[in-house]
């Protein structure tokens, strides 16, 4: 099975034990809370309750987000999960809001003093709940699921929040009757704290935050794929449980196409093997720093190129016999290959050492013409892809 479908599948069943155990400690603490006059408790009871709402919350939203990419989310639908924790925590917020203000308009009133039971019914919802933590977070991190270790910590949240009214309700029996109001205002507070903590996290992956504060790790992997010589415009970004990377990488300046594009393709490999949660990068293959100028970016196209040298060179001997041009644009000029049959150095070598010498004449006349050097091939070879000269090639239109 896939690794997506392997974490889509925990996080589906995970959240089926989180659905029903958050069910029965909503239903037992909010009855025992009412019978047992423990207002921390009834809480707690409502925070279990709203708990069973974001459940459901994360599963609808964990399963869209689980769609594949289609023509309107072409990278996925993984910001759909953000959305939800992003909703999640507004609701949390509002709970935590009408918890304090309820504790607080009530801390005038006398209240009963709270049953013992409710103690028991305190721990056994902090043991259900720490329980439910520990088996969350074990698969979460056993699949690199990050959606289940945030709710692993949720539920380590109720913990902490479930020892309050323990405490509360214990303060209360023995006398300190205001006990298990703060004990509510505490529970209210914290969850208060974890809500915005959650509207942080989604707020910041909502306006690309990058995931890799420390880019180090990311740099030295992409430099160990043999070609690189430079990285530079590293960027990153999360969607939903994954993450996007883009960066600009610098090669050698007259490596061919193909041999750029394979180290671009063993740069996207290593990332993706060393950090599990990259699942897209997109890699810009450059032959010179382009991060703070781009020395080359006004020099003429390979047709006007090609029509200049047609021009300065038509009427020097040889020029018929240019197989093609090599052009390579680099610290803003063009340099180029001049490819001859291997026939003009075997017939007559003084003769074609002073032909060459006319070439790079005639270039000079041309300024953002660099480098002019001539290679020579053998009769037979075919070179699609090179410049000609005395036959401008036509551009491919895209279908």
């Amino acid at each position: 099975m896939p690794q997506s479908q392997r974490r889509s599948h925990a996080i589906r069943r995970i959240n089926r034990w989180s659905i029903a155990t958050d069910a029965l400690l909503a239903a037992i603490k909010t009855v025992a809370g009412i019978f047992g006059h423990s207002q921390a408790l009834i809480m707690d009871g409502l925070h279990s309750l709203s708990d069973l709402a974001t459940d459901f919350l994360v599963h609808g939203f964990h399963k869209v987000s689980m769609q594949a990419p289609d023509d309107d989310h072409p990278y996925g639908h993984g910001r759909f999960e953000t959305l939800g924790t992003l909703i999640f925590a507004i609701i949390l917020l509002a709970v935590s809001g009408g918890f304090i203000w309820e504790a607080l308009s009530t801390s005038s009133t006398a209240v009963p003093t709270p049953e013992w039971y409710t103690l028991g019914v305190a721990a056994l919802a902090l043991s259900a709940k720490e329980a439910l933590f520990r088996v969350t977070l074990r698969w979460g991190e056993k699949l690199n699921a990050p959606l289940l270790i945030a709710n692993a910590w949720h539920h380590r949240s109720d913990v902490l929040s479930t020892i309050a009214v323990i405490v509360g309700v214990a303060g209360a029996k023995l006398g300190y009757p205001s006990a298990d109001t703060i004990a509510a205002i505490v529970v209210g507070l914290f969850i208060a704290h974890m809500a915005g903590k959650l509207l942080w996290q989604s707020l910041s992956e909502l306006v690309d935050t990058t995931p890799y504060q420390k880019q180090d790790h990311l740099i030295k992997v992409i430099c160990s794929v043999p070609g690189v010589r430079n990285v530079h415009a590293l960027r990153s970004r999360k969607m939903g449980p994954h993450a996007l990377v883009d960066v600009h990488i610098e090669v050698p300046a007259t490596i061919s196409v193909s041999d750029g594009h394979r180290i671009a393709d063993e740069v996207i490999h290593r990332l993706k093997q060393k950090f599990s949660d990259i699942a897209d990068v997109t890699v810009h293959v450059d032959a010179e720093p382009d991060d703070k100028q781009r020395p080359s970016s006004g020099l003429p196209n390979r047709d006007v190129v090609a029509q200049t040298l047609t021009a300065i060179w038509h009427d020097l001997p040889g020029f018929e016999k240019i197989m093609g041009v090599q052009i390579h644009y680099l610290g803003g000029q063009v340099h180029c290959d001049v490819i001859f049959p291997l026939s003009c150095v075997t017939d007559d070598r003084a003769g074609c050492q002073s032909l060459l010498g006319q070439y790079q004449t005639q270039a000079k006349q041309i300024s953002w013409l660099g480098d002019i050097n001539f290679l020579f091939a053998s009769d037979a070879v075919q070179l699609h892809d090179a410049l000609r000269l005395n036959n401008t090639e036509k551009r491919k239109t895209p279908n």
